[in-house]
């Protein structure tokens, strides 16, 4: 299973639909695939050993399998190690709202139909027991007329005043479900912070907390990394549990970082502030993934389990010596550390 392959694919999937981890499971996703004022039409994505070789498996909940029946994707009978997992949504998404575009043509159509069956009853088709004479004199007297025209304008009253009730019913928005239920009692702060993470980045839930998170920061193409934080007590300064990796590269961050380093919880800065300089502080990170391409490309070597920068070379001699040289890239573009 390539779980930095799978960490892609989750993120392309997050930047359009909403999913999450199952359990903390990277290889198991749930989210909505398509949404209707009535129904959610929700999908389980379950990455094996085999993936991305084979397409990861789709488990489809009752409304996608009550409105499809039995289908096939056509995304998945093509399939291939450089096929995108979002395409299959994508391509299910589509189906979904063709479905039920066409689902509702029909039924106006019944509509229609039944419209133009409908036949007007023959008013005059009354037996004679119940004609009128015409050109019958009144039986009513000025008082009845009066009264009679009373009772009208009352009538038209109350139909005003039924009818401006009901437009008031009908105007009101229906009741919507909350996206984030669990999280009724989140506070407008950390709902913000929350917000404006989202906006930028990556991230499902740790626990019940609103501000317990895990957040994916991708530096460069193979490398990401997974951040848990906690704001649940903001504006006070947040935990955050960095990575060894990135200790080895930086030290202790909230040293090495301004804004946790100085934060102030009557002048807090914004969570995706930190995440923004941290960000900066590993930008050189993709200058050493490219010579470190540039020296795997001429040479044997491999990096160490200690930090990204370094890196074992094997210099191989005409006698078939090997050598090992270690090269720490940390200070580039200064001078390389060499170490024999």
């Amino acid at each position: 299973m390539d779980k930095q392959k799978i960490l892609i694919e989750a993120q392309k999937i997050a930047a359009k639909y909403s999913f999450w981890m199952v359990s903390g499971n990277i290889a198991h996703l749930y989210g909505i695939v398509y949404e209707t004022p009535e129904k959610k039409y929700e999908l389980e994505i379950k990455f094996d050993d085999h993936f991305p070789n084979s397409p990861p498996n789709l488990v489809y909940h009752d409304e996608i399998k009550e409105l499809l029946g039995s289908f096939k994707l056509k995304t998945i009978s093509s399939w291939s190690p450089e096929s995108a997992v979002v395409d299959l949504i994508n391509e299910l998404s589509t189906i979904i709202q063709k479905t039920l575009q066409t689902s509702n043509q029909e039924s106006e159509s019944k509509n229609e139909i039944l419209e133009e069956e409908y036949v007007t009853p023959d008013l005059n088709a009354f037996p004679p027991d119940f004609e009128v004479e015409k050109f019958t004199s009144s039986t009513f007297s000025n008082n009845d007329f009066l009264f009679t025209k009373q009772q009208e304008e009352n009538s038209l009253i109350n139909e005003k005043l039924a009818f401006t009730e009901n437009s008031k019913t009908e105007s009101q928005p229906p009741y919507q479900d909350q996206f984030f239920e669990e999280f009724d009692s989140i506070n407008v702060d950390i709902s913000t912070e929350l917000g404006l993470i989202q906006q930028e980045y990556a991230y499902d839930q740790r626990s019940q907390m609103g501000g317990d998170i895990n957040i994916y920061v991708t530096i460069t193409l193979t490398k990401t990394f997974i951040i848990p934080i906690n704001f649940t007590n903001y504006p006070e300064r947040p935990t955050i549990s960095f990575p060894e990796e990135i200790t080895n590269i930086l030290g202790d961050p909230y040293k090495t970082l301004n804004t946790l380093n100085s934060w102030s919880s009557k002048k807090p800065l914004h969570i995706i502030d930190i995440l923004h300089e941290f960000e900066k502080k590993l930008y050189f990170i993709k200058d050493i993934e490219i010579e470190s391409k540039k020296i795997s490309g001429e040479y044997q070597c491999e990096q160490t389990l200690e930090t990204i920068t370094k890196l074992k070379v094997h210099l191989l001699t005409y006698g078939f010596k090997d050598y090992i040289m270690e090269i720490d890239l940390e200070n580039y573009p200064n001078p390389p550390i060499i170490n024999l």
